[in-house]
């Protein structure tokens, strides 16, 4: 069965390259086109580092049936043996959460916090890490009144804009999209892109904070080009320059309005961007 899936698995990449905005075809298997039409009770479980990270934030706040979140710091593996650790008893939680919504029966998942999630602390950067230090977060209510958000002025005001030129090859420090196989595919040291990109430097800490939620980059932008791209990189830079990722975001600015009708910018015309980072 799986070999004859293979065979018949079209190749996707021209497919997607034919779809470059929010079509009917994306529409087709969105979710997000139509979240009061989900009626069954959802228990939406990933991790930090898996591409589906962003899903379950979105599934809490948008889903009117019964939904609950649990998002931990795993790769794209079930929870109850990925890595990094610490894992969670997941086959626990799921029968917790069928039996009661299949069976009746009182298992208390309606009085569980709304979004529980592992909040990482600080580390090296390295491909592979078998465990992340940090400690566990329970949210009654999501999104969480108990969460404000911080201004950060890049460019004060009058200064000198940051001209940008990136080259292709910046990113490669990225690691893989899906990391799944335990190995080297978590995102390395960043200084290799860091020198590619234009950085923006913020004063040492002098305690710890921490960051749930969907960091977002409110930029006035011109190119010299109708084309162009906008990543990006919110790091945790160490006192002897290591860099290590904790999220991204890339935005195409011809969407910069729309996913489903994209425009082109006027080459030397300043445009107002929005571009929202990973949680």
């Amino acid at each position: 069965l799986w070999l004859s899936r293979l065979e018949n698995q079209p190749f996707l990449a021209p497919l997607w390259l034919s779809h470059q905005h929010r079509d009917a075809y994306w529409k087709r298997g969105s979710i997000c086109e139509d979240f009061s039409a989900v009626h069954a009770a959802v228990l939406s479980v990933g991790g930090w580092h898996d591409g589906y990270r962003n899903t379950i934030s979105h599934l809490v706040t948008n889903i009117e049936a019964p939904v609950k979140g649990i998002v931990g710091p795993w790769i794209h593996k079930y929870p109850h043996y990925a890595g990094p650790r610490p894992a969670i008893g997941f086959l626990q939680e799921a029968l917790r959460w069928w039996d009661r919504w299949l069976k009746g029966a009182e298992t208390g998942v309606d009085t569980d916090p709304a979004y529980r999630a592992y909040v990482m602390d600080s580390v090296r950067p390295a491909r592979w890490h078998p465990e992340r230090p940090g400690r566990w977060v329970a949210e009654q209510e999501w999104p969480s009144s108990s969460i404000r958000a911080e201004a950060i002025e890049l460019i004060p005001e009058g200064a000198k804009p940051a001209i940008v030129a990136t080259p292709q090859n910046c990113g490669l420090a990225g690691g893989e999209y899906f990391p799944f196989t335990f190995g080297p595919e978590l995102p390395g040291d960043q200084r290799p892109d860091d020198a590619l990109s234009v950085c923006f430097d913020q004063p040492v800490l002098d305690q710890a904070i921490d960051i749930l939620g969907a960091p977002e980059l409110l930029v006035r932008v011109a190119s010299d080009r109708p084309q162009a791209n906008i990543a990006v990189r919110l790091c945790d830079v160490h006192p002897d320059g290591a860099s290590e990722l904790i999220s991204y975001g890339v935005l195409n600015l011809t969407h910069r309005g729309s996913h489903e009708f994209p425009e082109a910018l006027v080459p030397g015309e300043t445009v107002s961007a929005r571009v929202v980072l990973d949680q």
